[in-house]
């Protein structure tokens, strides 16, 4: 079943829950346009505790290194001189990304943003992108 929650109302039910939890990730998931990006943030904030975006990562130097070596990993990531970044990396990468996220922050307290185009897989990796969102201990939200 799905239940929708106004902003003011899921604030509540994140504000309540953050007092019974240590380490859980909350993870907000859903298609481009949704409002996950802005929700995102002001979780951040009002909880006081990081945002991660799946966008972000996905050009970031570190997981472009630990990556790339990977089977059938393909990394394409031009960056100009003003900051731009140009990305067009294969769902293998972006695969790759998504578990180094989730190695590295499924037992921290962290807002993770997963960008619209990082919640819809293909039947190849769908199973194992199903597991990941469902590790214990998180909270997982379909915008």
């Amino acid at each position: 079943m799905k239940v929708k929650l106004t902003e003011q109302q899921f604030r509540r039910v994140i504000l309540k829950e953050q007092r019974s939890y240590e380490n859980k990730p909350i993870i907000l998931i859903g298609a481009q346009g949704t409002g996950k990006s802005t929700t995102s943030e002001a979780l951040s904030k009002a909880l006081g505790i990081p945002l991660i975006s799946t966008d972000m990562s996905m050009v970031n130097k570190k997981y472009e290194e630990e990556c790339k070596n990977e089977p059938n990993v393909e990394v394409e990531i031009e960056r100009n001189k003003m900051g731009g970044v140009n990305y067009s990396s294969n769902k293998e990468y972006e695969f790759c990304v998504m578990n180094k996220l989730f190695d590295e922050y499924s037992n921290k307290k962290i807002v993770l943003d997963v960008g619209g185009s990082h919640s819809h897989w293909d039947e190849r990796f769908s199973d194992q992108i199903k597991e990941l969102y469902t590790i214990p201990q998180t909270y997982s939200f379909l915008m």
